[in-house]
């Protein structure tokens, strides 16, 4: 970490996506458009209730996971509502939202195969098979799903936060504050984090109690 560790380099893997190289992205189409809005509306409106109960470091932020097949033009999704923010695997992506993006991205659903000619991309939500919520099981490493926390009273997480926007940039300071924040109320205390374009993460020395508080922490920290 920085200071503690100097001589360390930390950098993050570019996200590729090899479904994209060679030929034109392949998107999915619906034959009952309507039925497949009414579908993800309902699936929209559960994961909102989910997420709005979670513990959160500040208000109106959002993560929202979504479930899709063939192509998802990741960088057009800000038109629904919802800002790409990780791949986590070919089929699923895991987006950022707000109280007003998620009034869009629900209204432009309750239109699909209703009133949809003037819905921009439309073929992004016709991708779409699942909206879940970001949740604690997502949010463990794999050591920590294979082992679970330390056995002992007090011990020393590393936590990687999404990386918006560029570090210096209003959003990121705003999430940093809010984390930090959290973390003051929370009495868990911060030894060192690390601030790069592509790459945000903290140290910190907690209990037990404060790490389920940070598995069922909502976004938008990690």
């Amino acid at each position: 970490m920085a200071g503690e560790f100097e001589h360390l380099s930390i950098e993050k893997e570019p996200f590729h996506n090899p479904r994209r190289s060679g030929r034109p992205p392949r998107f999915a189409k619906r034959s009952d458009l309507r039925g497949h809005g009414q579908r993800l509306s309902g699936a929209l409106s559960a994961t909102t209730k989910t997420i709005k109960g979670q513990i959160a470091s500040r208000p109106d932020a959002y993560i929202l996971k979504l479930k899709y097949e063939d192509a998802l033009s990741f960088d057009k999704l800000g038109v629904h509502g919802v800002e790409f923010i990780s791949q986590e695997d070919n089929q699923v992506c895991v987006v950022f939202t707000s109280e007003q993006g998620l009034a869009i991205f629900s209204d432009h659903l309750a239109k699909l195969g209703i009133d949809d000619n003037e819905i921009t991309a439309r073929q992004l939500l016709e991708a779409i098979t699942g909206i879940e919520a970001w949740g604690a099981e997502d949010r463990k490493s794999w050591a920590v799903r294979q082992y679970g926390f330390p056995a002992v009273d007090f011990f020393t997480l590393d936590i990687e936060l999404w990386p918006l926007e560029v570090s210096g940039s209003p959003k990121r300071k705003e999430i940093i504050a809010a984390f930090e924040q959290w973390l003051v109320r929370n009495g868990i205390k911060k030894k060192d984090s690390v601030n790069l374009d592509s790459l945000l993460m903290y140290r910190v020395d907690l209990d037990r109690e404060g790490a389920e508080k940070l598995l069922n922490e909502s976004p938008p920290v990690y």
